[in-house]
């Protein structure tokens, strides 16, 4: 099954190695700092292990606390003797120590230095009060305070089955084990395996555990990398995956913008076309209107010609009416002359007609008084037919009159009242239609108007839509671009990871090969020459290199000589390598200064030329078979 590495240095890969065939064990880790990040138990944890957390900084041992609830999370600091201590803390990092001179060097380059108290107690304590047994890895990451921790444990009482301990000074490769490992093998521990950071140490009576110390971590180990360690194995590739990842990330929040841009785009689109629409709409009811009116206009015009029509032939008919009057005023005239004459003639023939009488009644003088009497009757009642005529004629010709004088009237009252109401009538039609006119002109260069306007905000929201859905395409493109970067660097590092697994081959073999010839006759029967070159190598040193740190001393005192020296004895990197060591061991030369993780570099391996880069393990396994040692 398959496991992944969380720690720094693959210290879970080996320990998981030695102790998989432990289900629910128990562990406890000095120095535990975070519970994801470098942890060495995270793997043991998520498998159903617990144990106990010694964290000192409180911002740590928070994140215990909430990533951990089944461990004991303990908020103080081991140590040889209960009490309290300094802690100088380097926030958010793994430099926190106890040691002022570790915690000046690290403030000198460039770190925040914050000094708090904390509680200090003994391993021993720990483990007394909460009963633990059996304990069977005990990890300590103490930034040099790892002597003081072990002090404070009582192996014959508290024995871990495997003991894991930081064994290089902070940040360098110096070791730093000779003051504490006696602690450990004066309590039958033995030493069984060092990484490069670390020693490993396994109880006397579980010596068949060191079995699993005999290789370095390899593919037959069958574990992957969680990415989160900051060792720098896969530290470029993680990196620029993390940053084609946050281009992914990036891309899809251009896209998901672009995506909201859009459908503000369509949107405003939609509401565009309703407007659109709805001025359509007006136009369409401002054409119906107009329409209307153009209807009514042509009713109203129909109505127009239709009362002119009438308003001609009431005129005819006014007219004939007033012929007719004249005609009966001329008849009247002449029935008027027609009585005169008549009554002039009637006048004559009865004068006539009288004297006739009176003359025969002056002939004649029978009876006068009697024909005088009768002829008086006779003019009387001639008279009075005369005057009833005469009266008859006058009341005929006064009514003729009347009757004229009032149609004359009611033509000119109805003329009037016509012309009154043609001329009303035509300004008030002549007037709305005006107005409605002008009102449907301005209403359909007001829709004109819209319409161009909306057509304009239509073509500007087409352009941003079409560009918005250029964006899209191009940031689609963008992200397929990134997955094929992602997936070429997928590919990059499983060449690495398998050529690493080729180099994890080789040096298995070798390693066989190594236990081949230190297991052969040749190599016994030579271990007395072997012994003598090492005697002998031993005593030349010890007589030659008291001179060598002595001439060492006087060269630092003057710094021509010193650097002329060193050049000439650079151009021998062994010898130079070995004068080192000895010079920094013995204090003539000061100690590098820690480089913080800015200007951290990795230290070149000396390797044979045309050969790739393998580990150093490997390189002394390879050195140890060419010399023979």
């Amino acid at each position: 099954m398959t496991v992944i590495s969380y720690a720094q240095n693959f210290e879970d890969v080996m320990l998981w190695r030695a102790l998989r065939h432990i289900e629910n064990g128990f562990y406890i880790d000095v120095g535990a700092q975070s519970p994801d990040v470098d942890s060495v138990t995270r793997l043991f944890y998520e498998r159903g292990w617990r144990g106990i957390n010694v964290e000192p900084s409180e911002q740590w041992y928070r994140a215990l606390l909430e990533r951990r609830p089944r461990d004991v999370n303990l908020n103080v600091a081991a140590g040889r003797a209960s009490g309290e201590i300094d802690l100088h803390e380097f926030g958010g990092t793994g430099l926190s120590t106890a040691v002022d001179a570790y915690a000046s060097s690290h403030e000198k380059s460039g770190f925040r230095r914050e000094v708090v108290q904390v509680k200090v107690r003994t391993l021993q304590s720990i483990c007394e009060e909460y009963h633990v047994a059996p304990v069977h890895f005990l990890k300590i990451d103490v930034e040099g305070y790892e002597g003081d921790v072990l002090a404070g444990v009582d192996f014959s009482i508290v024995r871990p089955w495997i003991v894991v301990v930081e064994a290089t000074l902070p940040n360098t490769q110096i070791p730093s084990y000779e003051d504490w490992e006696s602690i450990l093998s004066n309590s039958d521990y033995d030493f069984v395996y060092f990484d490069g950071l670390n020693r490993y140490y396994v109880a006397a009576e579980r010596r068949s555990l060191s079995e699993s110390f005999l290789a370095p971590p390899n593919v037959f180990d069958d574990f992957s990398l969680n990415g989160d360690a900051s060792n720098p194995f896969s530290r470029h590739l993680v990196t620029r995956i993390q940053s084609l990842e946050a281009d992914h990330a990036e891309a899809v929040a251009r896209m998901a913008e672009a995506d909201a841009e859009l459908t503000r785009a369509q949107g405003d689109l939609a509401r565009a076309a309703d407007e659109l629409a709805t001025c359509r709409g007006r136009v369409d009811d401002l054409v119906q209107s107009s329409e209307r009116l153009r209807s009514q206009w042509d009713d109203a015009k129909y109505e127009l010609a239709i009362a002119r029509k009438r308003l001609a032939a009431d005129t005819r008919s006014l007219m004939s009416k007033d012929e007719r009057i004249s005609v009966l005023e001329g008849k009247l005239d002449s029935i008027s002359a027609g009585w005169d004459v008549a009554v002039s003639d009637a006048l004559v023939r009865f004068g006539e007609v009288i004297d006739e009488r009176i003359a025969s009644l002056n002939g004649t003088s029978g009876t006068a008084e009697q024909q005088h009497v009768s002829i008086m009757d006779g003019v009387a009642r001639l008279e009075a037919l005369v005057a009833d005529k005469l009266a008859a004629a006058e009341r005929h010709l006064e009514q003729s009159n009347q009757q004229s004088r009032e149609l004359s009237r009611e033509f000119s009252v109805v003329g009037a009242e016509i012309s009154s109401l043609v001329t009303d009538g035509l300004a008030k039609f002549e007037t709305l239609m005006a107005d409605r006119a002008v009102s449907a002109e301005a209403r359909a260069d007001q829709a004109v108007i819209q319409a161009q306007s909306l057509s304009r905000e239509l073509a500007e929201v087409r352009e941003q839509l079409a560009a918005s859905l250029n964006n899209a395409h191009v940031w689609y493109l963008r992200h397929g671009e990134a997955l094929e970067a992602i997936q070429t660097l997928e590919a990059r590092l499983a060449e690495v990871l398998e050529s690493n697994h080729g180099w994890f081959v080789k040096a298995s073999a070798h390693e066989r090969t190594l236990r081949q010839i230190e297991g052969s006759r040749s190599w016994r029967l030579t271990a007395p020459l072997r012994g003598l070159r090492r005697g002998t190598a031993r005593a030349l040193k010890a007589v030659f290199k008291p001179p060598l740190l002595c001439a060492i001393r006087v060269l630092r005192r003057y710094p021509r000589a010193w650097a002329f020296a060193s050049r000439r004895v650079k151009s021998y990197p062994r010898l130079f390598s070995r004068l080192k060591g000895s010079a920094l061991a013995a204090g003539v030369v000061p100690q590098p200064a820690y480089a913080t993780n800015a200007e951290a570099r990795p230290m070149p391996v000396p390797v044979a030329p045309g050969r790739q880069d393998v580990s150093a393990y490997q390189l002394r396994i390879l050195s140890r078979i060419r010399t023979g040692g």
